[in-house]
């Protein structure tokens, strides 16, 4: 596997050398017949967003799926405990494969790798509610389906192709304290809750890295991101 590179720095961190040949090669062949399926994990802030959307801005034969949406619905405990952070110091782990919907996420996967369209749910961040069948989805020749809950068992087993970007501490810090700073939070209860995620990550996230055909840096370039991915997806279509 050649590692991309720029200056002195690293982009591809390590990917299943001996298998990412055949891995493409039966992604093109696969795409010939059903929709392919991509996974993008990482952990909060990692870069999924920016990632997913450079692909957004080139790719057009794709529908990209936001796994974030299969969050269970928390309303009603977060009523009880009279926010979601004081749900979360009650013991609630939101990283956990428990806080999301596999099962449903599994099936409208699968229907959709099947050639048959789905309604997926909407998740509410202001207020914890999920909105089943909320959105129709059809299928596409790729199907790319960005979440922390992505390379969780037993929807992992679905993807064809599956991409974990690596957090940049520095930058993920500053991003998230960003996105704190949008939800009205101070930059203490930003820092306290990037420990817990930071927390939660080591024990659900990070472990499932294994499972990743490829690891990425977080930061990675559009133009390196465009070589690494984009030519080949094209090149298959």
């Amino acid at each position: 596997m050649t590692l991309y590179t720029h200056s002195d720095e690293t982009f591809v961190l390590s990917a299943h050398s001996s298998l990412l040949q055949k891995a493409f090669l039966n992604l093109k062949q696969t795409a010939q017949k059903r929709p392919v399926l991509i996974a993008i994990s990482g952990e909060s802030a990692s870069g999924k967003t920016t990632f997913l959307n450079t692909l957004k801005r080139i790719l057009k034969s794709c529908i990209f799926i936001d796994a974030d949406n299969y969050f269970i619905d928390l309303s009603e405990q977060i009523k009880t405990h009279g926010s979601f952070c004081n749900l979360l110091k009650s013991g609630f782990e939101s990283d956990a494969p428990s806080s999301f919907m596999l099962d449903t996420l599994y099936d409208d996967l699968a229907k959709l790798r099947s050639n048959r369209s789905v309604y997926i749910p909407k998740y509410q961040m202001n207020g914890g509610c999920s909105i089943p069948h909320n959105t129709k989805v059809s299928p596409a020749p790729f199907i790319f389906t960005c979440g922390i809950c992505t390379l969780y068992k037993p929807v992992v087993d679905l993807f064809d192709f599956k991409i974990y970007l690596q957090a940049d501490k520095n930058l993920q810090y500053k991003r998230y304290l960003a996105r704190a700073h949008e939800r009205g939070q101070t930059e203490t209860q930003a820092a306290h809750q990037f420990k817990y995620i930071s927390d939660m990550a080591q024990k659900y996230i990070i472990p499932t890295k294994q499972e990743a055909d490829i690891v990425v840096k977080g930061r990675l370039p559009n133009h390196t991101l465009k070589r690494l991915f984009i030519d080949t997806i094209r090149q298959m279509g």
